[in-house]
């Protein structure tokens, strides 16, 4: 009967061990002036639909915290010290949890970086990566290469995943596109193992990315429909092919959008300069308040104004606002494009030199 308890109690043991094997142990260890005595931390990630999922949480003391524990998987976490007195008080870390002791320190004067981790492989990228972007943050020509190329060289791990996160809505959309279809299948594999919600994410931005690409200068302009401020339905296609039209301005803004509404008087001057040469406006609102959208476009109704549903910015591949689409009536093609994640700077400028050349 003892044998048999011994022989059950080594079983179990081992059970034990092998499920142990395939989790992480880690280290937190935080510790700067900036963590009060008293103050909530909570360490967590994010999941598909942007909500914190807590791993554990802990209280400062004596300027510190620590977090000890085991992960299912490697993944991009978040560290935040809350000050209980102050609802403005938090702080925000990122990390990469993984096996090992992970270090969160003051203020690095290298970097001009709060709070950065190290101690481990992965952090340690990170760092690195922190103190070489300073080299580029003057730079925007370089600063997207740079980070592409360590997004590139990290696409198995999950900093290729938390950098590709952090900074693709910024990116332009040929090298965010170009950069997604350079995952192979075995790296998108590891990425579904290490972090599905990156994957996930990656295979949005794939779909926003190509939808943009179609909207890109030089590809045909795609039609759709919207509604009038007497409510009723105005398709883009029946301005672009009114003959009495040479180009016509697709602008895609909100009335909350305070980018957008100073925008207006730029695009004013140029529908009062060259309308009677052809020049036509066709301004999507996305607005969901019906009455503010209709008391702004009083003092803008000489072009046609219409309120679209964001499936309409969607099919642009439009993210924010305001963005602006230079068509060709003649031959149905896009000019210009200009979004925030595809940037014309001088947009407005190269509509005059379209007008002004032909005199």
């Amino acid at each position: 009967m003892k044998r048999h308890l011994y022989v059950l109690f080594v079983l179990l043991v081992m059970v034990v061990l092998m499920s142990c094997a395939n989790k992480t142990d880690y280290l937190i260890k935080g510790s700067s002036s900036d963590f009060a005595d008293g103050n909530k931390v909570y360490l967590f990630y994010l999941d598909t639909n942007e909500k914190p999922v807590f791993i554990d949480s802990t209280v400062c003391k004596n300027n510190s915290f620590v977090f000890r524990g085991v992960s299912d998987t490697i993944r991009a976490a978040t560290v935040a010290v809350v000050d209980t007195l102050n609802s403005e008080g938090e702080i925000s870390m990122d990390l990469i949890l993984e096996p090992g002791n992970i270090s969160i320190e003051g203020f690095d004067p290298e970097t001009s970086h709060l709070h950065v981790a190290t101690g481990t492989s992965l952090n340690n990228v990170l760092d690195k990566f922190s103190r070489e972007m300073m080299l580029y943050v003057n730079n925007p020509d370089s600063l997207f290469p740079f980070i592409a190329s360590y997004i590139r060289e990290n696409i198995d791990n999950p900093v290729g995943g938390f950098l590709f996160d952090r900074y693709h809505f910024s990116m332009p959309w040929d090298m965010k596109l170009d950069l997604i279809n350079s995952m192979s299948v075995g790296q998108k594999a590891s990425y579904a193992a290490l972090s599905k919600e990156t994957l996930m994410r990656i295979e949005q931005e794939k779909e926003r990315a190509a939808k943009a690409r179609e909207s890109f200068s030089g590809n045909l302009y795609k039609d759709f429909t919207g509604k009038s401020p007497s409510d009723e339905d105005v398709s883009l296609k029946s301005v672009v092919e009114d003959d009495s039209n040479t180009y016509v301005l697709l602008i895609f803004w909100a009335t909350w959008c305070a980018p957008c509404r100073a925008d207006m008087p730029v695009i004013a001057d140029l529908y009062n300069q060259y309308h009677d040469k052809g020049f036509e406006v066709f301004a999507a609102s996305i607005d969901d308040n019906r009455t503010a959208w209709l008391k702004v476009i009083k003092d803008y109704s000489q072009w046609r104004n219409v309120i679209v549903g964001d499936d309409i910015c969607d099919k642009y591949g439009v993210k924010g606002v305001p963005a602006h689409f230079l068509i060709d009536c003649s031959t149905g093609k896009v000019l210009i494009a200009d979004t925030w994640t595809h940037r014309t700077l001088n947009w407005s400028d190269e509509i005059v030199s379209l007008f002004e050349k032909d005199k």
